[in-house]
C-alpha cells in the first residue's frame, strides 16, 4: 500500500476508509511479507487470515459470510497496519536477506555455489537461483531466510554456518560437503 501512498492518503481525507481483508493482502504485497510473517505480525492463525482475506462461509453460528471487503472487526488490527504502512521502519519482522550480499560476507568469489549452498542446508541448485540478478525473485525458503540473518549477525559467518551444516550433516549420516548434495544412500537391506 505505500508504494501509493493509499492508506496515507484515506489519513488526509476527511473520511477514512476502513481497513478492510482486501487492505490487508495489499499491504502484505507491498511490502514483501509471507503469509507466516503477516500471521505472526497479525497474531493470527493462518486459517483466521485465510478468513480475513478470502472472505468465509456462512457457519451455523454466523448469520451472513465474513467477505474480504467487509471492515476489520479488531480496530487494533486495523490500527495497526495504518501505523505499519505509514511507518514501515516500525514493522518488527527484518527484511529478506539479500544472498548476493550474503555470499559476499562469506568471501564472495572464494566460496563457490555448490558450497554456498550447502552451507544453508539446500542442494546446490538453489544457490544458482538465489545468486541470479536477473531473476524476477530470488525467493529463498523461509527457513533458508532465518539462517542468512543468522550468517549476517556472527563473526566469520562462511566458518559458523558451514560447522553448523556439518553438524546437521554428521546427525543425518549425510555428507553433503564430500557428495555435492544433502541426500543420504539408503543402505540395501542386509548390508
Amino acid at each position: 500500500m505505500s508504494k501509493n501512498r493509499k492508506l496515507q492518503n484515506d489519513m488526509a481525507r476527511e473520511t477514512i476508509k476502513p481497513i478492510t481483508g482486501n487492505d490487508l493482502e495489499m499491504f502484505r504485497v507491498t511490502h514483501s511479507l509471507n503469509i507466516g510473517d503477516m500471521c505472526w505480525l497479525l497474531g493470527v492463525t493462518r486459517a483466521k487470515w485465510k478468513e480475513l482475506v478470502k472472505g468465509e462461509k456462512p457457519s451455523p453460528n454466523r448469520k451472513s459470510p465474513v467477505k474480504a471487503t467487509d471492515p476489520l472487526k479488531d480496530s487494533g488490527m486495523a490500527s495497526l497496519i495504518r501505523i505499519y504502512d505509514e511507518c514501515p521502519h516500525l514493522i518488527p519482522i527484518p527484511p529478506r536477506p539479500d544472498m548476493i550480499r550474503i555470499k559476499e560476507l562469506m568471501g564472495g568469489d572464494d566460496i563457490g555455489e555448490r558450497e554456498f549452498a550447502l552451507i544453508f542446508n539446500r542442494e546446490p541448485a538453489a544457490s544458482y537461483r538465489w545468486l541470479d540478478p536477473d531473476k524476477a525473485t530470488r525467493a529463498t525458503s523461509t527457513v533458508t531466510e532465518r539462517l542468512a540473518q543468522i550468517a549476517m549477525r556472527v563473526d566469520n559467518p562462511r566458518a559458523f554456518m558451514r560447522r553448523a551444516a556439518e553438524r546437521e550433516a554428521k546427525a543425518r549420516g549425510a555428507d553433503p560437503f564430500t557428495n555435492g548434495t544433502w541426500r543420504v544412500k539408503k543402505r540395501k537391506a542386509g548390508t
